[in-house]
């Protein structure tokens, strides 16, 4: 069965100064969601942006808003990041005294549940709260700062969550985020592997919206999943590295 594959890039790589015209490019590029990091200062030591911003964009796009509270204390802000046009809200664990609540708060919001735990956090202590989440968010940074190196032993909490309690991945951010829905159809980790080919499809049809790639870096990318492989071929390092993930040693 195909397998399907949800590229959702962050707003965070994107140039302020023409959202708008990089939203419509990443659509176009193939992307069906919108990542939304929200940091406030106290749970994370940087501050991004809240919900004037999102709301604003919700006038100017359809794609999916996926809004991941990197905040103290979610539960306060629930019901202004749904009126915003948040339509899925991943909050972190470690953020609130009661997880269970605040994933019951959103669902009953009438938006998707998830949550996500930071690198030093074991995936158990979600095991209970798994049959309220539609998504689950797994850390392979700490939250809060761009550009970190990728950890890859949080692999296993994938490997665990696909084995044990058949999560899906379901998405792969190259910044650094695994996250897991229970709704989609796969069930093996081989999807991030297809997160790369379709992010090598939508490079294909749309490199200006890749600004950042340079046409060495897009051949690299494109080369990776030509068949049949041929001497010369970027290998999986490589292209994971230009996209911003580089694995341990």
């Amino acid at each position: 069965m195909k397998k399907d594959v949800i590229l959702a890039p962050s707003l965070l790589a994107a140039d302020f100064s023409k959202v708008g015209e990089q939203l419509q490019q990443i659509k176009d590029g193939g992307a069906a969601y919108i990542h939304l990091d929200v940091m406030d200062g106290l749970f994370v030591p940087n501050i991004s942006f809240g919900t004037p911003v999102i709301k604003s964009l919700r006038a100017c796009t359809d794609l999916f808003f996926d809004v991941h509270l990197m905040i103290d204390r979610p539960e306060r802000y629930i019901s202004d990041y749904v009126g915003a046009g948040a339509q899925l809200i991943t909050f972190h664990y470690e953020a609130t005294e009661d997880p269970r609540a605040v994933l019951e708060q959103i669902r009953a919001a009438g938006v998707k549940a998830a949550i996500s735990v930071k690198p030093g956090t074991p995936v158990e202590v979600l095991k209970e709260l798994l049959p309220l989440c539609d998504m689950v968010l797994i850390m392979t940074v700490e939250p809060g700062f761009g550009g970190q190196k990728f950890m890859a032993d949080q692999l296993e909490k994938v490997r665990k969550l696909g084995a044990d309690q058949l999560l899906t991945a379901h998405d792969y951010h190259p910044s650094g985020l695994v996250s897991f829905g229970r709704d989609q159809v796969h069930r093996r980790l081989d999807s991030c592997i297809d997160a790369l080919r379709r992010l090598a499809d939508a490079i294909r049809a749309n490199p200006e919206a890749f600004p950042y790639l340079t046409p060495e870096d897009i051949h690299t990318v494109e080369s990776y999943f030509d068949e049949p492989k041929q001497e010369g071929h970027a290998d999986m390092e490589e292209t994971l590295a230009l996209l911003g993930v580089r694995p341990e040693a």
